[in-house]
């Protein structure tokens, strides 16, 4: 093999059975930098195909581990459903436990309007992160868009096409029964209240929270919240004494509808709080106590921020009408009437399950 000075290059008569797809390889060889017939890593065979295939006998490239977190409604799509989809594009990855060296984070969550917003961050190492979000109609659209753009973020060699659908069973053969998944989710909780009216000052103590919420792609997607919280307030002084004030009451909120937008979402509610009152008197001449019955109706507003899939913190606020209402006194020194609305708030994070 020689160079001819000043023209083209000249290239052995076994080379020119290479397909065009080996010029480059080919030009190597006219610069007598691979000897004639050499199969060396990366290079290519007389006669083969010098598209992106690897020579024969070269081993296979190790597959990337990937780690999957999916949140979405519980009647949409599992994590599972996920990894399928995703595989059946991709033939480079392997979804595993975290943490992992590439960290996938899908979030799909309904919209005002009715349809789905799904979010994808994808982390890989030395890269900067990828970031997508699309709205979809339904989920299974939802679960094709963000497949297909995790194969395309990770699978640098190839994105497959998805496998055909498994061909449905003779018609003689029973389908098998499915239960449908509830979109009920039960959540428990703990934090903190204040509450005003009841006493001339605030009173502040701990509550628990518990419920169920209909997950939909809809504004109409009904909560039912409780919350039971007790309170006390011991050191107001008075024209004639000390009075300590000790409040346990439990409220019950149920909120028809919801405005979602990320990760945030705003319910309004009509609450109903049920109780008793005690107040208790000390230092003067004649120290009493007495148990009255407490008891609110009106409307609240509930704000939740979910950080995590199954974390959310909820802050409520509240006022309503108060439909008993008392004077105490040390007589005859009047110190707090009861006023005819009461306003509350709360705060507390909660998990939901599963």
């Amino acid at each position: 093999m020689a160079l001819v000075g000043g023209g083209p290059l000249g290239f052995p008569k076994p080379l020119r059975r290479v397909v065009p797809g080996c010029l480059v390889v080919a030009a190597l060889l006219a610069q007598g930098q691979v000897a004639e017939g050499q199969v060396a890593e990366g290079q290519v065979a007389e006669g083969q195909l010098a598209q992106g295939q690897p020579a024969r006998g070269s081993a296979p490239a190790a597959l990337r581990q990937v780690s999957l977190d999916l949140s979405a409604p519980g009647d949409c799509a599992t994590a599972a459903e996920l990894e399928a989809r995703v595989q059946r594009r991709s033939t480079e990855l392997s979804i595993v436990p975290a943490p992992a060296p590439h960290a996938v984070t899908v979030r799909i969550a309904p919209t005002a309007e009715g349809r789905l917003r799904a979010t994808l961050l994808v982390e890989q190492p030395g890269e900067p992160a990828y970031r997508r979000a699309i709205l979809a109609d339904g989920c299974d659209e939802a679960l094709e868009a963000i497949a297909f753009m995790i194969a395309v973020a990770l699978d640098l060699t190839e994105v497959a096409p998805a496998a055909a659908e498994p061909d449905p069973p003779p018609p003689d053969e029973a389908p098998p029964e499915t239960t449908p998944s509830s979109a009920l989710v039960p959540f428990v909780g703990a934090g903190v209240q204040a509450l005003g009216a009841a006493t001339p000052r605030l009173l502040v103590g701990p509550e628990l929270s518990g419920g169920v919420e209909w997950l939909r792609a809809s504004p109409w997607s009904p909560t039912a919240r409780l919350t039971v919280g007790w309170a006390t307030r011991g050191d107001l002084q008075a024209e004639g004494g000390v009075a300590e004030f000790v409040l346990l009451a439990g409220t019950l909120e149920l909120c028809p509808l919801q405005a979602r937008s990320g990760a945030f979402s705003l319910r309004p509610c009509a609450f109903g709080t049920l109780g008793r009152l005690r107040a208790t008197g000390s230092r003067t001449l004649e120290p009493q106590s007495a148990s009255r019955p407490w008891w609110v109706l009106g409307g609240s507003v509930l704000l939740t921020w979910e950080p995590l899939s199954r974390l959310r913190l909820t802050a409520a606020a509240r006022a309503g009408a108060i439909g008993v209402r008392d004077t105490f006194e040390f007589e005859p020194h009047v110190f707090h009437r009861v006023p005819a609305w009461a306003p509350s708030a709360g705060i507390a994070a909660e998990v939901r399950f599963p």
